[in-house]
């Protein structure tokens, strides 16, 4: 997830106001309007779901409903479509964090979290730092588009390194 987090991350208002359209204060309406959802989806949702259900199942719901958000943005031709997307990207995203963290703790034994979690910080930077340069070398220099695409694609390798390797803990099999 972290390779695909870099080939965008720095280019999605790039391209929403260069390609779409998009005013800096209407990006900030998108970004704000995310954030309000992506907060609510949190403390009303999210936190009740992990809690209930298999989060590896979440998970693997979650990416599977990620891969498109990267397709769509792309077909965005207005501020109200991003909008409307992004307010339903965020509901998606806002799933991530919360079960990634769930589904460590569940796995990782207690006397080792410590280290676990330091090298998955390292790890995601590790991953990140190339992803950016390469994003920002595919958008500037080869299509804008495909950065977008590339990280569709890495969403769909990440759902299907999660079926094949990642299991779900016994202690929460729903």
């Amino acid at each position: 997830w972290a390779f695909e987090y870099g080939l965008v991350e720095p280019y999605w208002i790039v391209y929403a106001k260069e390609i779409i359209g998009v005013t800096t204060t209407q990006w900030g309406i998108i970004t704000a309007a995310g954030s309000a959802i992506s907060i609510v989806s949190k403390i009303v949702i999210v936190g009740k779901l992990l809690d209930r259900f298999s989060r590896r199942k979440i998970l693997l719901a979650t990416t599977a409903l990620d891969i498109v958000t990267y397709l769509l943005f792309i077909r965005c031709g207005m501020f109200t479509q991003v909008l409307t997307l992004w307010i339903i990207g965020s509901f998606i995203w806002s799933f991530y964090e919360p079960t990634y963290s769930s589904l460590e703790a569940d796995l990782i034994p207690e006397e080792r979290r410590g280290r676990v979690f330091a090298a998955f910080g390292v790890a995601w930077s590790a991953f990140t730092i190339p992803a950016s340069l390469i994003g920002g070398f595919v958008y500037e220099r080869v299509n804008p588009e495909l950065s977008f695409i590339m990280a569709s694609i890495g969403v769909v390798l990440c759902f299907i390194l999660t079926a094949l390797f990642i299991k779900q803990p016994k202690s929460n099999e729903q």
